[in-house]
C-alpha cells in the first residue's frame, strides 16, 4: 500500500510561487534557539505566521516563553529541553502541542517540531525545529490585571509582572518577583507519602495567601514552588519585604493529616523596578536566587545582577581559552553520515560532521562551541583546519565524496580561497569529489556576496549545496543567483511527514522549486521508512538521517556496506 500523498509531483508550474507565500499558507515557521546565550532566531515568514507578537517577544527564549498560555504542567521550554534521550550528536527528536497568547489577546494553537542539541555533559545547547500555527482564536481576554488578591493562574500572575513593566509609574512604585520553595520535598514525599506531599502544598499555599498582601499575588510554579508578585511602595526596600515575608512563612510549622511538621521555606527575589525586563527572564533570575538560598542554608537571597555576569564572563573566557587550544593544537574530527542515494546509479555522499576532541578524547559537537566560535572571529581558523581534514581523507580515500559545511564568514576570507586553490590546482579528481555546504539562512544575509564566492569555488571545479533549505525562504531569483548544485531540505519539515499533510505539501514544492534549477535534492532529518517511501515517490535523490546511517569516524570500505537504500 503506498504512504500517503507518496504520487509523483505534477509538472513545475509557471509561473512557480515564491517559498515566501507556499509557507504561508500552512502557517509554519522555522526556528533556531541558542540555548546558552537564549537567542531566537526564526524564518523569514515569521512576520506572517506570528504577527501578533512583537519583535521583543520572538528575540529570546525566555521572552517568548512568557507568551504561553497555560499553566497545565510544564512550560513549553521545559519540555523541549527535557526531551528523552540521549544526544549522539544528531540531535534528540521533540514534539509537542501548546498554546501562545498574543499582548493583543490573541490565543494561538500550535504544535512544535524539531531536535534539541547537547554540550559535552549533556546540557541543551540548542533547537532546531518547526513551529506551526494551527489555529487563531480573536476573541480571548484583553487587558492587564490591575490588582491582585491572593492566588491566581501562572498566565495570570505573567501577565500581571508585564502589566507593572509596561506601567508608566512602575519605576517610581516598583514590584518584586519572588520564587518561594520548599526545602527537602522530595525526602518529604518519600518519608510521608504523595497524599502527605500534595496536602503540605495545599498548607503552603493557604500560607503564602495569608503572609501576602492584598496587592500581591502567587500561583503555584513547578514542583514543590510558587511564584509571587510582591508590589513595592515608593520606600518599600524588596530585599527587607522579601526577607520578612521568609521569616513569617516560617513562623509556625504545618499540620499535615495531625502531625506538625517544620518545614523550611525559602525565597529567591529579582527586582523588576527601574528596568523593563520580561517576566520568564525575572523569573529565572529569582531561581537562581533561591538555588543560591538553599546553598548557603539561608531563607532569603536576593538576585545580584553584576555577579551572575561576572560569573557569565568568567565561564566565557574559560570556554574560549578551551576552544583556542584545541585550534592551536587541531584537536578536530569528522563524523562521517551518509547521503544516500534514492535511485541508481549515483554515489553515496558522506558529510563531515565537526567535532572537537577535548582532553580526555571526548569528541563533543558544534552545539556546545559554534555559536562562542562565530561570536569572537574563531570560525574561520576552525573551518581551515577541517578543510584540510577533508582534503587528506579524500587523497586517502579516492572512491569518496564528502560535504562539509562552512560558515560564510568563512567564504569572504582571501587565505581560506588561496589555500583551497593552492590544494585543488591540477587536482581536479579532488575537486570533484568535494562539496562546500553552506546554510540558507546565513546565504540569504547577503545573496550577492554569497554568490561571488560561490562563483569563486565552483571555477575550482568542486560543487556547492545550500544547507536547511526551506528556513530562510529563498526566492527562485535567489536560487537562481546562487546556482546551487545541491539544495538540502530542512529536517524541521522533514522529521513529521508521516503525520502532517501541510510538511507534506510544503516539502514537495520544496522539490518542485529546486527542480527549476536542475538542483539535486537532499532530504535530511529521515526517521522512517514511510517518510523515506514518499520522498523516493516525489522525486527526491537522496535521503540522510538516523534511518538511513548514523555518523561514524570511519567509512565502511565495502561497497555492499554502503550501497543505496533499496
Amino acid at each position: 500500500m503506498p504512504p500517503p500523498d507518496a504520487t509523483p509531483l505534477p509538472a513545475p508550474r509557471d509561473p512557480h510561487p515564491d517559498e515566501p507565500a507556499i509557507l504561508g499558507l500552512i502557517d509554519a515557521v522555522v526556528y533556531d534557539w541558542n540555548v546558552i546565550d537564549d537567542t531566537l532566531r526564526w524564518g523569514a515568514n515569521v512576520g506572517h505566521v506570528l504577527k501578533d507578537f512583537p519583535f521583543e517577544a520572538l528575540a529570546t527564549g525566555a521572552a517568548f516563553a512568557q507568551c504561553e498560555a497555560t499553566d497545565q504542567g510544564p512550560s513549553r521550554g521545559a519540555r523541549l529541553l527535557s526531551a528523552a534521550g540521549r544526544d549522539q550528536g544528531e540531535g534528540v527528536p521533540y514534539s509537542f502541542s501548546g498554546l501562545l497568547r498574543a499582548p493583543n489577546g490573541a490565543l494561538l494553537e500550535i504544535v512544535d517540531f524539531g531536535r534539541r542539541f547537547c554540550d559535552p555533559i549533556g546540557r541543551p545547547a540548542r533547537a532546531h525545529g518547526l513551529l506551526r500555527v494551527i489555529k487563531t482564536h480573536r476573541d480571548a481576554e484583553t487587558g492587564a490585571i490591575e490588582k491582585l488578591a491572593g492566588p491566581t493562574s501562572r498566565p495570570e500572575l505573567i501577565a500581571a509582572i508585564l502589566a507593572k513593566a509596561a506601567s508608566t509609574n512602575f519605576p517610581e512604585r516598583g514590584f518584586a518577583v519572588a520564587v518561594v520553595g520548599i526545602d527537602g520535598f522530595e525526602a518529604f514525599n518519600a518519608r510521608r507519602g504523595f497524599q502527605a506531599g500534595d496536602a503540605l502544598l495545599d498548607e503552603v499555599g493557604r500560607r503564602i495567601a495569608k503572609r501576602l498582601r492584598a496587592t500581591d499575588g502567587f500561583a503555584r510554579h513547578s514542583g514543590a514552588t510558587f511564584l509571587a508578585l510582591l508590589a513595592m511602595g515608593p520606600k518599600d526596600k524588596g530585599e527587607v519585604a522579601a526577607q520578612k515575608l521568609a521569616e513569617r512563612l516560617n513562623d509556625a510549622p504545618f499540620d499535615i493529616g495531625g502531625v506538625a511538621e517544620r518545614v523550611t521555606l525559602r525565597i529567591g527575589l529579582a527586582l523588576g523596578a527601574g528596568r523593563a525586563r520580561g517576566a520568564e527572564a525575572l523569573i529565572q533570575q529569582a531561581e537562581e536566587a533561591l538555588a543560591e538560598a538553599v546553598a548557603e542554608g539561608a531563607l532569603f537571597a536576593g538576585f545580584d545582577a553584576g555577579e551572575a555576569r561576572r560569573d557569565a564572563r568568567r565561564r566565557e573566557l574559560d570556554d574560549l581559552s578551551r576552544l583556542d587550544a584545541a585550534i592551536d593544537t587541531g584537536s578536530f574530527a569528522l563524523a562521517y553520515q551518509p547521503i544516500r542515494p534514492l535511485g541508481a546509479g549515483r554515489p553515496i555522499i558522506y558529510e563531515g560532521l565537526a567535532r572537537l576532541v577535548d582532553g580526555e578524547g571526548a569528541m563533543i559537537s558544534p552545539a556546545a562551541w559554534l555559536a562562542l566560535a562565530e561570536r569572537h572571529g574563531r570560525i574561520a581558523d576552525i573551518d581551515q583546519l577541517i578543510v584540510r581534514c577533508t582534503l587528506a581523507k579524500l587523497i586517502a580515500r579516492p572512491d569518496v565524496t564528502l560535504a562539509i559545511n562552512v560558515s560564510p564568514l568563512t567564504l569572504r576570507q582571501p587565505a581560506f580561497l588561496a589555500e583551497l586553490r593552492a590544494a585543488l590546482t591540477g587536482r581536479p579528481h579532488l575537486a570533484r569529489r568535494l562539496v562546500i555546504e553552506i546554510v540558507e539562512t546565513a546565504a540569504l544575509q547577503d545573496v550577492e556576496a554569497v554568490a561571488e564566492s560561490f562563483a569563486d569555488l565552483r571555477a575550482l571545479g568542486l560543487r556547492l549545496a545550500m544547507d536547511d533549505f526551506g528556513a530562510g525562504h529563498t526566492s527562485l531569483k535567489n536560487l537562481r543567483a546562487l546556482k546551487a548544485d545541491i539544495v538540502k531540505i530542512d529536517g524541521a519539515f522533514v522529521q513529521n511527514l508521516a503525520r502532517s499533510s501541510d510538511d507534506r505539501f510544503y516539502v514537495r514544492e520544496l522539490i518542485a522549486l529546486a527542480r527549476r534549477i536542475k538542483a539535486k535534492i537532499v532530504a535530511e532529518w529521515v526517521e522512517d521508512s514511510e517518510t523515506l517511501a514518499m520522498l523516493r515517490a516525489w522525486g527526491c535523490d537522496y535521503a540522510q538521517g538516523r534511518f538511513t546511517g548514523a555518523p561514524d569516524f570511519a567509512i565502511p570500505r565495502e561497497e555492499d556496506e554502503i550501497a543505496a537504500v533499496a
